[in-house]
């Protein structure tokens, strides 16, 4: 057994260090991958062709890139295990790793639960990590035109949590819309932070950067702020909070709550705010099961007004769900708000934006998931009905 592997010596399936630095440019032919969590009793990891016998976490080794995309299969005699995948990036998503000093994510948390009584050590992983689809939005074709050099975007694709089921589709949505800032909306590539799986530190550290952004371009700057993940309300109160993927939905402290998101944005000196919410609210995930209610009924949150220049469209509203688009790769949200950007070439005035959105969202969400969705807009008192007029591209 193996209290810690740091490097696997496997010339067939797996490297034991990369060939060249990964700072090189490019895609880096090897990288280490890093499986965390916990467990409580030594597991059997299949990677490849090989298996490995690991009694402790975390377990580090590296893989080449003609090896990826591939599932890691992880088993036990009393624990079932959901398979992790390891996802193949592009040539892109290295080039802004490399320029906004974010690490492509390569760290994979360990899940798993009791195994039914009788059951085989064989038994099907609990579930299957949903790997990257290609849609007809994410097909981008890049607009012409000055940069948007004065908009800025955090991105949070909170996909893998470690207390509860995962979000479908989640990273796909954030990796869109990062392409969509940068190719549609024009913003340049520095201007963008993208972030998976964060948690709350991750989450604080991404809004400081907003506010070190707009302090230094004196209320000049546009800020974007999208969230694809977990959303809860607190079972007491109603108030509605983004979930870190090291949240816990019964104790909603360990989230952000929408008024800190609102009222934080709504005093930056900014020109404008716009807020993207793939997350619902009433405790239900994208499966439709219940995070935080032990009730399994469904909570109506509370509606948070944004102060200041702050424009806020959410997925759904009171107690429904944000569902997810199977079809599409994507969450049903994010699929229509990046179709209409695809269409207007990212022109698009918010006002009807908002109503494509809305309308369609509205009409698949009855035919393809059988539940009503309705997505929502909330404005500032101070900007009124003039939000209608806003676009993404000055």
């Amino acid at each position: 057994m193996l209290s810690m592997l740091l490097v696997l010596a496997a010339p067939t399936a797996l490297a034991t260090q990369p060939e060249v630095p990964v700072a090189v440019q490019g895609i880096p032919p090897a990288e280490e991958i890093t499986l965390t969590g916990s467990i409580e009793e030594p597991i059997t990891v299949k990677i490849g062709a090989q298996t490995i016998e690991v009694d402790m976490l975390p377990f580090k080794f590296w893989l080449k890139q003609e090896q990826i995309p591939l599932y890691i299969e992880i088993t036990s005699p009393n624990y079932v295990y959901q398979r992790i995948y390891v996802k193949k990036y592009t040539k892109e998503d290295y080039k802004i790793a490399r320029q906004t000093g974010e690490e492509v994510e390569r760290t994979y948390v360990v899940k798993h639960e009791p195994r039914p009584a009788g059951a085989a050590q064989a038994a099907p992983a609990v579930a299957t990590p949903k790997a990257r689809q290609l849609s007809d939005v994410d097909q981008i074709t890049p607009t012409q035109g000055d940069m948007n050099d004065k908009t800025f975007a955090v991105i949070i694709a909170n996909e893998m949590y470690q207390e509860v089921g995962q979000v479908p589709y989640a990273q796909n949505d954030g990796s869109a819309f990062r392409d969509y800032c940068t190719k549609v909306l024009r913003m340049p590539v520095e201007n963008v932070h993208y972030r998976t799986n964060a948690t709350l530190n991750n989450m604080r550290s991404e809004l400081e950067w907003l506010q070190k952004v707009c302090t230094a371009y004196g209320g000049e700057a546009r800020i974007v702020f999208y969230y694809a993940g977990h959303g809860i309300p607190d079972m007491a109160t109603g108030v509605s909070y983004l979930l870190p993927v090291d949240g816990l939905p019964t104790h909603p402290e360990t989230g952000y709550s929408l008024k800190s998101l609102y009222d934080y944005l709504g005093n930056l000196p900014t020109n404008q705010a716009f807020v993207f919410l793939d997350a619902c609210f009433s405790g239900s995930d994208r499966n439709d099961k219940m995070l935080a209610s032990a009730r399994g009924v469904a909570i109506k949150a509370k509606a948070e007004t944004p102060k200041g220049n702050v424009l806020v469209m959410s997925a759904a509203s009171g107690d429904e769900t944000a569902l997810p688009y199977e079809e599409k790769g994507h969450g049903l949200f994010t699929y229509y708000l990046l179709k209409y950007l695809q269409t207007t070439k990212g022109k698009a005035k918010m006002g009807d934006l908002a109503t494509y959105v809305a309308t369609e969202v509205g009409k698949r969400s009855i035919v393809v998931n059988n539940k009503s969705q309705t997505p929502t807009v909330f404005s500032s008192n101070e900007q009124g009905s003039n939000w209608k007029s806003l676009k993404l591209i000055p």
